[in-house]
């Protein structure tokens, strides 16, 4: 039973992923650095 809990757990931290770029869709140089990780959020600060 864990670990279909583990299992639930990772699709909803898939689904967060999915909502956080559906965010970032408004903002497409800063979803661009993210996913791409050259940018991480710790320093883009900058608007």
């Amino acid at each position: 039973m864990g670990i279909g809990y583990w299992v639930l757990g990772i699709g909803y931290w898939v689904l967060g992923i999915g909502l956080a770029e559906l965010l970032y869709d408004f903002k497409p140089s800063k979803a661009k650095n993210y996913k791409l990780g050259i940018d991480p959020p710790k320093n883009n600060s900058t608007d």
